[in-house]
């Protein structure tokens, strides 16, 4: 059965070739692709916003990244549907993701600019996507290990036993080759542990669980998903052997942002953790009160 897929991103001017390699991989991604009825979706804005940045302090022109965009748009378009914008306005990620599920598409797939996958990541997660029978339900790879021992559940065993800060010396370019004779299965996993690291969800699941506007423009979405998706009975899937980094200490690009000179965002200040859990609190007063 055909299905569409759109992914998502969102990206500020300094992390143009951060997409750049991205689109790169993705690219190398549509020659693995079988289903060629599939409609699959890169889905991207980019902040050019002057209340972001100033350019006239900045070292390069706004009109470089302008001009950068429309050419990763136009050798995107060569493999996939394309919708490229520039937003002028002062947003983030979650305002990005909260607007995607207004569209039409199965399902949405979200990525963050400094992540990592290999080639394959793709094809297997629209694979997968196809053996669910779930009307709700979230698709995620694992990762390399981070952060602390809870999210061993979606770590993959290769790593399991590495320090919490290995991502700093990671080389994440490896992906592409270490995980290629390993079989890829498909687990369940509660309760579930959810990032935005190129997961997969239903866009039944979010239209159910809509990220609030209080969320804010950066958020932990992916955090607000996972404790609300057991109220609504969703699942979490995990794709074992397809595994997932971020940019690293090792492979950082802070040298990019240092030629701008970007303002105070204050829009974009993050939700106090009060001002969460109170979400949390009223998604589940409301659905418990629907389901009874």
């Amino acid at each position: 059965m055909n299905k569409a897929y759109r992914i998502a991103e969102y990206i500020q001017p300094w992390e143009i070739d951060d997409l750049e390699r991205q689109i790169h991989k993705l690219i190398d991604s549509s020659y693995l692709l079988t289903g060629k009825e599939d409609r699959i979706i890169l889905d991207v804005t980019l902040n050019v916003s002057d209340m972001l940045v100033n350019w006239n302090e900045s070292k390069i022109p706004k009109q470089y990244f302008i001009d950068k965009f429309k050419y990763l748009e136009t050798i995107a378009s060569y493999h996939y549907a394309v919708n490229f914008d520039m937003d002028e306005n002062i947003q983030g990620n979650t305002d990005k993701y909260r607007t995607i599920p207004d569209k039409e598409q199965d399902f949405i797939i979200w990525i963050d600019p400094d992540i990592f996958f290999s080639f394959l990541h793709l094809p297997y997660l629209v694979h997968a996507s196809k053996l669910i029978a779930d009307t709700y339900f979230v698709l995620s790879p694992q990762m390399i290990k981070y952060w602390d021992n809870s999210w061993d559940c979606i770590t993959n065993k290769k790593y399991l036993h590495c320090p919490t800060d290995f991502r700093d010396s990671f080389d994440p370019s490896s992906l592409d080759t270490t995980f290629n004779n390993e079989p890829v299965t498909i687990t369940e996993n509660f309760p579930p542990k959810v990032t935005g690291w190129f997961s997969l969800f239903t866009t039944s699941l979010l239209r159910k669980i809509r990220l609030p506007a209080e969320l804010g423009s950066y958020s932990p979405q992916d955090t607000y998903l996972a404790l609300c998706c057991p109220i609504i009975h969703a699942k979490q899937y995990i794709m074992n052997n397809v595994v997932i980094s971020d940019t690293g200490k090792k492979y950082a690009r802070n040298y990019m942002k240092s030629l701008f000179c970007v303002n105070e965002n204050k829009n974009c200040l993050r939700i106090t953790d009060e001002k969460f859990r109170e979400l949390i609190k009223d998604f589940y007063a409301c659905n418990l009160l629907h389901s009874h």
